[in-house]
């Protein structure tokens, strides 16, 4: 069976294994709180994409990197268990996989992260085989025979090493959480930024507005995430608003990566862009009833009752 066949889309950046609490406030310095809830679970950027796109139906892989440590052995497990071909999560021998400790405040609907970044970046691609026994080659020869690629911020570092580019093979999607360079749109066919990026890159425009310039200026699909205000999108010529879905809400952790894997899997299945970002913003809401990032995530039949749910109250 080709690769092509094995994965329709391939996300690639930070895995993570974090410990999460929910808390009826944060604490005060000194002070010892109960949890009302505490959990371990799989996070990072391109794991909670994946793990969205697998619960959508979508064959998907993950390049990225953890430690030899047990942490690294849950975030496989995790990955697999979902769905996820983890054939190129490299296992770096002495490292340690990155780990988060998440504390999230039922009164404030707010949430504090302590991380410690994956420090061996630089032999996530190069040199050796993943969980799986995939090489470095086969990973680059995995991605350019996907129909999608999506980067985290991480990822897209390893972009060159992968030898990806915009217009020859995969089409390439790219999750910014936050500005950490100079970012060039155009080497993307999906740009996904936060509305704080966009206002980063376009200071004093309409986030609207500067969507739709990026887009036409670029000739790619830019949608940013407006947090609960929803998302906003272009093509360049249209400019398309979806408000956020109205839904029960125990954590917004990694809602913003379950939206980025859940448009991925609407553009690779053929949907246009408001139908996209509609149906993307369905899956982030449904996943914010679960306290860590995958666990609520929904699958295509829940999403669809969803959706007609919503329809027949409107």
């Amino acid at each position: 069976m080709g690769v092509k066949a094995d994965m329709e889309v391939i996300c690639v950046g930070v895995a993570t294994w974090d410990t999460i609490a929910l808390v009826p406030r944060f604490p005060a310095p000194d002070e010892r709180l109960v949890a009302e809830e505490l959990r371990v679970a799989i996070g990072g950027p391109a794991a909670i994409a994946a793990i969205t796109l697998a619960r959508l139906g979508v064959k998907v892989g993950l390049v990225a990197g953890v430690g030899d440590d047990r942490a690294g052995q849950q975030v496989i497990a995790a990955l697999s268990d979902a769905g996820v071909d983890a054939k190129f999560v490299r296992v770096v021998a002495g490292a340690s996989t990155a780990r988060s400790i998440v504390t999230v405040s039922s009164d404030t609907d707010s949430r504090s992260i302590v991380n410690k970044p994956f420090a061996a970046a630089d032999q996530v691609v190069k040199g050796g085989g993943g969980a799986g026994g995939g090489s470095c080659g086969a990973a680059a020869a995995a991605v350019a025979s996907a129909e999608w690629v999506h980067f985290d911020h991480f990822g897209l570092q390893l972009k060159s090493d992968l030898a990806i580019n915009r217009g020859v093979g995969p089409k390439i999607s790219l999750d910014l959480g936050y500005l950490t360079r100079d970012i060039k749109v155009g080497e993307v066919d999906l740009y996904a930024p936060t509305a704080e990026v966009v206002q980063q890159q376009r200071a004093g425009v309409n986030v609207a507005t500067a969507v739709k310039e990026m887009a036409r200026e670029n000739q790619n699909l830019v949608v940013a995430t407006l947090g609960s205000r929803g998302a906003v999108g272009s093509d360049g010529d249209q400019i398309i608003e979806v408000a956020a879905f109205d839904t029960e809400v125990v954590s917004t952790l990694g809602a913003g990566d379950v939206f980025h894997g859940a448009l991925v899997a609407q553009f690779q299945q053929g949907r246009d862009l408001r139908e996209a970002i509609t149906r993307a913003s369905a899956v982030a809401a449904l996943s914010c009833r679960g306290l860590d990032g995958s666990s609520a995530v929904p699958d295509e039949k829940q999403l669809e009752v969803f959706l007609q749910d919503v329809q027949g109250k409107g």
